[in-house]
């Protein structure tokens, strides 16, 4: 009968489908597809792919740059400590059809790495990779301009300007603001307040212990034991019941709030390159130091975030110009460089060339103390020369 009704409606099941359908009653298998059918929305279906991805976090897999030259099934990615890892072949990911292989600005989350003959990816889901690493990410560091974003030190995004990863950056910093308000008032602040209400009811016992074990004080006078329930009841009362975490329908709007700034993050559609930086490179991205305090406070000012709450994630200006560090100069390698003062044409060093302009008198020579160094800079040469020979 299932396989009269899946003909009629025209699908050609694959062996998981079947072998699934089959290990499933009518009724479970029809409740299953309703289900489906009912999260097959676009913001649910964002939002419980968003939330799988984060349980898993942070095992993350990049997509090599070189998968496009590679068939499908032999696609490779990058975790933080191994470069090169596959997906495990009983994936649905594994052969995934021409048009739906995974792009360039996706990423991998994946359940365990599971080594034999080749490290194998398993249980993976694929995500968004900026708006994922925006939301979850520990700690990015940002370049000035922000077009440059380094995700826990070892995922590089480069984006197309600066005045998007401002906008950006506000949105991920609003949402982990609401989750960690949300977060405060559902399991701190609510299960401190489960926790004195059961003391104040153990309390208002005559001769009863406490929660932890004590008489309660006072316990033979039935004053104390009123003025024990007038205690509790100040103390639940001074503890925020004008705080809007404390709400239920407040905590239910950040939610809602989180949900809709979770939905335009993951709609944006944004070009950007990525890549991976190791550990041993690592120095040449960073700056040792972040920017002056007054520096970040204009630039979190300016994007609209609080510089309090939110830079425990963010850190701007620990990035290079640039999203790396301009290496020095070699000491060996000569180019050709046109005196600033004099307008002569001298193929040299770099060292060389600022020693030459220090010394150089502006018309065409040396100075009586430029002439002395470079004679000393030409025996040192000739010296150098006679060794190697």
């Amino acid at each position: 009968r299932r396989r009269e009704r899946d003909e009629s409606r025209g699908g050609d099941h694959d062996l998981r489908q079947l072998e699934f359908s089959l290990s499933h009653r009518d009724d479970d298998y029809r409740q299953i597809e309703e289900a489906v059918r009912s999260a097959s929305h676009q913001t649910t279906s964002i939002i419980l792919r968003f939330v799988l991805a984060a349980a898993l976090y942070p095992n993350v897999a990049v997509p090599d740059p070189f998968n496009e030259k590679r068939h499908p099934t032999e696609h490779r990615f990058i975790t933080k400590h191994r470069d090169t890892t596959v997906i495990h072949p009983s994936s649905v990911l594994a052969n995934p059809p021409s048009e739906d292989t995974i792009e360039g600005d996706e990423v991998l989350v994946y359940e365990k790495l599971l080594e034999t003959h080749r490290p194998f990816l398993t249980n993976v889901t694929r995500m968004k990779a900026l708006p994922f690493l925006l939301l979850l990410s520990r700690q990015i560091a940002v370049e000035r301009s922000c077009q440059r974003l380094l995700f826990d030190e070892w995922i590089l995004i480069t984006l197309p300007s600066g005045e998007v990863g401002e906008r950006l950056l506000l949105i991920a910093g609003q949402v982990r603001r609401l989750w960690r308000r949300v977060w405060d008032s559902v399991f701190i602040e609510g299960g401190a307040r489960r926790v004195a209400e059961a003391g104040d009811r153990v309390r208002g016992r005559r001769g009863e212990a406490t929660w932890w074990g004590q008489k309660a004080e006072g316990s033979d006078d039935d004053e104390s034991d009123g003025g024990s329930d007038e205690k509790g009841e100040s103390r639940r009362k001074g503890k925020g019941d004008d705080d809007r975490s404390r709400s239920p329908s407040s905590v239910r709007e950040d939610i809602l709030d989180i949900i809709d700034q979770i939905t335009t993050l993951f709609g944006q559609n944004i070009t950007v390159k990525m890549e991976t930086i190791r550990e041993v490179r690592l120095h040449e991205y960073l700056q040792p130091a972040l920017p002056a305090k007054e520096e970040e406070e204009r630039f979190f000012a300016k994007i609209g975030l609080r510089k309090e709450a939110d830079q425990r994630f963010l850190e701007w200006g620990r990035l290079y110009d640039g999203g790396r560090k301009v290496a020095a100069p070699s000491d060996a390698l000569q180019k050709k460089y046109v005196c600033e003062k004099c307008g002569a044409s001298l193929r040299m060093t770099q060292k060389e060339y600022d020693s030459h302009v220090e010394a150089c008198s502006g018309g065409g020579g040396l100075d009586e103390g430029g002439k002395e160094k470079k004679e000393e800079e030409e025996k040192g040469r000739s010296g150098s020369a006679g060794l190697i020979r």
